[in-house]
């Protein structure tokens, strides 16, 4: 982009010794400017949205992490230095439904060329010159540093909703164990009586398959985890957190639920959208002490222009997720700061007021919109608009595997496991099913059996955390008679912890503990089965 100065120069005569004042006057003022921007990390850019033509500021390889020569040029271009993820949010809000003056602001990742990546705000504002013009003017500026900050106040704000689960999650785990206990001592002072045996059996599975439920939505709550954005459905993540509701919820409080038919999908993370729920639900709890009813719903939404412009979004199709209740209801003021971080309500020692701003971020991370509504002694309806996925449908639940597509076929399997259980069962399991299995404790042992086995070792399935190092690895330096064998990685960690701590590549083969036979015998199969690369 020039600068005021330049112009002023190519297009007027500078003997003059007050033009040459007033174009040193500009020149100091433009590199007081572009130092300015550059010291805050942002650059200035326009477009014309019709022809898709774009300038940029000096200040923008800066923000964007690239060589001047690959900035500027056009939208497309832009387009092509943010993340491949977030490309079609940009695309919307850019070439959206079109109001002359519409301000506009999205969060879009960018790549480095490092590795890196940071985290670009794009403000700015859209205005028709003529019928054949649309300008846009903004600025862009990197809020990685925010973005981080942003992480650690819901990090937080999940360990104060962590603090509250606690007491109902040990009273349910308690349970669990009981079961499972009590079951298993049936089993083993019985005489032996098949039918018996199988019903209790049957017992601990059900019990146990309650307490890898409850495991997994602690560690999506809880984690730090890697953002993982997929189709999902709404109301089956509602359904799904109705248990963990129930220990949030105080007795007095019922939860009534109304779920259209059919539903769009939308494309979020679980976790996040788990963290929705659970806070909306948390904060309508403490809005009614005297107990009420919470009412959830999940329904489409067609946006027209007026309703976009309300929740400050573009025309289209939306899925929404009410969450309404009968307590005690907010002022207009109030209305106006709960989404700002710390703003609360309630006691110190009873909120830190980062429940509902962590809402509205994730929300518009996801390229959605939120609205409050509430009446004081009438209640509070909270309604969360997120974009339908292409996706028509959430992906078909799979029936499990016949017996016949997971035997073993005579292959040798490496199993590196510390925990002896673990070991014991993935041993018997396997085979029982046709493999042939070669245990170790341990990375050093296994090692050693990898370098002394006169079979092919066909898969290494490792644990990714052990005593003396991690499974990658051990994989990476596996020597064998026979070449390098294929691995297979178990886990009971959360997914950030082990690419953190354990090396794990995103695209490793990877098995979450805990696991059913079924699963195992699958999952080795596929492993096994798949082309050589």
């Amino acid at each position: 982009m020039t600068g005021a100065a330049d112009l002023i120069e190519r297009e007027w005569s500078v003997d003059d010794c007050q033009v040459r004042s007033l174009v040193d006057d500009l020149r100091r003022s433009d590199d007081r400017t572009r130092f300015a921007l550059g010291v805050a990390r942002t650059g200035i850019w326009e477009a014309e949205l019709i022809t898709g033509q774009m300038e940029w500021s000096e200040t923008m390889p800066l923000v964007m992490g690239c060589a001047a020569a690959d900035c500027g040029g056009t939208i497309e271009g832009l387009r092509a230095l943010v993340h491949p993820d977030d490309r079609d949010k940009l695309s919307r809000i850019i070439h959206g439904n079109f109001d002359d003056l519409r301000d506009f602001q999205v969060d879009v990742r960018v790549p480095w060329p490092n590795g890196a990546i940071h985290w670009v705000q794009l403000r700015g504002r859209i205005r028709q010159v003529d019928p054949m013009s649309i300008q846009l003017l903004g600025v862009a500026q990197d809020i990685t540093e925010y973005k981080e900050l942003e992480l650690q106040l819901r990090q937080a704000q999940k360990m104060e909703a962590m603090g509250r689960l606690a007491g109902g999650v040990a009273h349910d785990f308690n349970n669990i164990l009981t079961a499972i206990l009590g079951y298993a001592v049936l089993i083993e002072g019985d005489p032996i009586d098949e039918v018996q045996t199988r019903s209790h059996a049957a017992q601990i599975t059900k019990a146990a398959n309650r307490a890898a439920t409850l495991s997994r939505q602690l560690l999506a709550f809880s984690r730090r985890q890697v953002i993982e954005r997929r189709v999902v459905c709404v109301a089956d993540i509602v359904t799904d957190l109705l248990p963990m509701l129930g220990k949030i919820l105080s007795e007095q409080i019922r939860v009534e639920r109304e779920f259209a038919t059919p539903l769009h999908t939308v494309f979020a993370d679980r976790g996040q959208l788990e963290q929705i729920v659970l806070n909306l639900a948390i904060n309508a709890r403490d809005a009614m002490p005297n107990g009420g009813e919470l009412r959830i719903k999940v329904s489409n939404a067609a946006l027209d222009e007026g309703a976009a412009r309300r929740f400050k979004l573009t025309r289209g199709d939306y899925v929404l997720l009410a969450v309404s209740d009968t307590g005690t209801g907010m002022d207009s003021g109030t209305c106006g700061r709960i989404f700002e971080p710390f703003f609360t309500t309630k006691d110190a020692d009873h909120g830190t007021g980062l429940g509902l701003a962590t809402v509205y971020e994730i929300v518009k991370s996801i390229g959605g919109g939120i609205r409050v509504a509430s009446t004081p002694g009438e209640g509070t309806t909270f309604r969360v608009l997120l974009p339908k996925s292409h996706a028509a449908t959430v992906a078909e639940h799979q029936e499990p595997p016949t017996i016949e597509a997971v035997i073993g076929g005579g292959e040798t399997v490496l199993l590196v496991e510390d925990e002896e259980s673990v070991r014991t069962l993935a041993t018997s399991i396997l085979q029982r099913n046709g493999y042939v299995v070669l245990t170790a404790a341990e990375a050093g042992p296994a090692r050693r059996l990898a370098s002394e086995s006169d079979v092919p070792i066909h898969l290494v399935l490792t644990d990714v955390m052990m005593p003396d190092g991690t499974g990658p690895e051990l994989v990476a330096g596996l020597c064998t008679k026979f070449g390098r064998p294929r691995a297979l990685y178990m886990s009971g960690y959360a997914g950030a912890v082990l690419a953190r701590q354990g090396r794990l590549a995103v695209d490793s083969a990877f098995l979450q503990k805990p696991f059913t036979g079924t699963q195992l015998l699958s999952r080795v199969r596929q492993i096994l089965d798949a082309p050589a690369t």
